[in-house]
């Protein structure tokens, strides 16, 4: 039932009078919703993303609604907490700590391939507690 309200307060915003524009919308604005915004944790309880989004449309100019639609639609991207985490842990070991070893082996004249070397040098340590303290303010 709430998703039929939430379509029906899209299409009075959008001022869909045909079913055919609110069923050429709706199931993929549904989709969306379910695989990612819905349970996104920054939205308010009981509010779902459709009506949301109608909301927020409802507040910029009736000429601009259908040009933010596509914008929704075709290019907005959401990273949810746990990707943002994944994201942060794979980039960690893959290009924070590549790019100390490269930092390292150009300051002091150091071969790429000697990583233990580069890994002991005390202006690794150096960065390494640099970059911690930085993460934690």
């Amino acid at each position: 039932m709430q998703d039929l309200n939430a379509a029906g307060l899209l299409a009075r915003v959008m001022g869909w009078q045909q079913p055919q524009m609110v069923q050429d919308h709706v199931p993929d604005l549904q989709l969306l919703a379910y695989y990612k915004y819905d349970d996104y944790q920054r939205f308010g309880p009981g509010r779902r993303f459709i009506e949301s989004l109608a909301l927020w449309l409802n507040r910029l100019d009736p000429e601009d609604r259908a040009a933010a639609l596509e914008l929704v639609e075709s290019k907005l991207v959401f990273f949810s907490d746990r990707e943002v985490s994944h994201l942060v842990e794979m980039a960690y070991p893959d290009l924070i700590v590549q790019e100390r070893l490269r930092l390292v082996a150009e300051e002091y004249g150091l071969p790429m391939h000697k990583v233990g070397e580069l890994s002991r040098h005390a202006r690794f340590k150096e960065l390494r507690l640099k970059g911690t303290s930085n993460n934690a303010g």
